[in-house]
């Protein structure tokens, strides 16, 4: 289901970012886990995804 990016901001999410026309959303949840989603035009995109903050961690070792 489609939300608006401010039922989001209101919910605790954070802008943290774009990626050409795509504006990210992020926030972390009580499993330690981060939540994001992408919002095209005021709107999200599909479902949010999460990762867990470890593999972010390799993932910024790698590319880094």
């Amino acid at each position: 289901m489609k939300k608006s990016k401010q039922e989001l901001l209101d919910k605790g999410w954070k802008v943290i970012g774009n990626d050409g026309v795509l504006e990210y959303l992020a926030k972390e949840n009580e499993h330690g886990e981060i939540l994001y989603i992408p919002v095209h035009n005021g709107h999200t995109l599909g479902f949010s995804q999460s990762i867990k903050k470890n593999v972010i961690k390799l993932l910024f070792d790698f590319i880094s």
